[in-house]
């Protein structure tokens, strides 16, 4: 039989949820007893060949970080009380808090201006990671199995695999095999 990996996916993969009164019966110490109540269940299984073919994963948005920006935050949050019980008369405690909110001000100015700067570079990268992911799941889509074989082809370019190197037919491979 041959069929689409994607299919094989889908049909392989089932769950279910059950909730209601259950009840049996427990042997417990030498003694029978009947038990009972209300249970909830739920869960999810697949068959080996699914779980063998996955379709590819979609990529994530990364966050810019902005660590050089958040220390200098933390080490002017830190600083506020260190100067502010130092200090020792209300204006010196006053001139402290001042210097440590600074500090702080500081840090969070230096955290938003590099993460800004940190966007563009990761909006590229996404934008790559999911024109690559749109033409992995393209080729996934079109990707056969043969049971009978054990081996995964794509039809169009005639290259096939042993079914565990599937996805060299998705993400690409150096020395992919031919059909004659």
């Amino acid at each position: 039989m041959i069929q689409k990996i994607s299919a094989i996916r889908t049909e392989g993969i089932s769950s279910g949820h059950f909730a209601g009164p259950s009840g049996g019966i427990a042997y417990v110490g030498g003694k029978w007893g009947g038990v009972g109540g209300y249970t909830t269940l739920s869960g999810t299984t697949a068959t080996r060949l699914a779980e063998l073919l996955p379709p590819p994963r979609q990529p994530t948005k990364d966050k810019p970080t902005a660590a050089m920006g958040t220390i200098i935050m933390l080490v002017g949050l830190a600083l506020m009380p260190v100067l502010c019980i130092s200090a020792g008369n209300e204006s010196g405690q006053w001139l402290a808090f001042i210097i440590g909110g600074g500090v702080f001000v500081a840090g969070l100015f230096i955290a938003q201006k590099s993460a800004a700067a940190a966007k563009p570079a990761l909006d590229a990268k996404y934008a790559r990671d999911l024109a690559a992911w749109q033409q992995q799941v393209q080729l996934y889509e079109r990707i056969y199995y043969c049971h009978r074989d054990g081996i995964s082809f794509d039809p169009e370019t005639g290259q096939h695999r042993p079914l565990m190197e599937t996805w060299k037919l998705i993400f690409g491979d150096p020395s992919p095999v031919q059909t004659s």
